[in-house]
């Protein structure tokens, strides 16, 4: 099979790829048909689709899909109950490559922010700055 028949395949009508033209921020554009709306709708197609199973390690830390979606939803809640986050705000995430750090993304964006990500190895005049 060469390229050309392997994505014919896989954007096939019904295939995972799917093509489709839609209205995005007022203009066509071709997207994944087959796609998850949102962040939230993915985290809660894995959370379903694999519950229990491992998603994240980090070193004796073991947390699995379910529980990862969990936080993610309790920081959603909090970032928009607690801190007021709106739709469309930036969240900046300063932190070390840790599982909090997805946690605090997914939940950014799963409630509708935008999550920017800083370096956790700056200095205190970089992040002041």
């Amino acid at each position: 099979m060469n390229y050309a028949e392997a994505c014919a395949m896989l954007e096939a009508p019904g295939a995972m790829f799917e093509i489709a033209e839609e209205t995005v921020l007022g203009r066509q554009l071709p997207v994944f048909k087959q796609r998850e709306r949102s962040m939230r709708e993915k985290v809660l197609a894995a959370t379903l689709a694999h519950a229990d199973k491992e998603f994240l390690i980090f070193g004796d830390q073991r947390i699995s899909y379910r529980e990862f979606g969990e936080l993610v939803w309790g920081s959603a809640h909090a970032l928009t109950q607690q801190h007021r986050m709106q739709k469309g705000d930036r969240i900046g995430i300063l932190a070390f490559n840790r599982p909090e750090w997805l946690i605090a993304m997914f939940g950014a964006t799963s409630a509708g922010g935008i999550a920017v990500g800083l370096n956790g190895f700056w200095h205190n005049e970089e992040i002041a700055y």
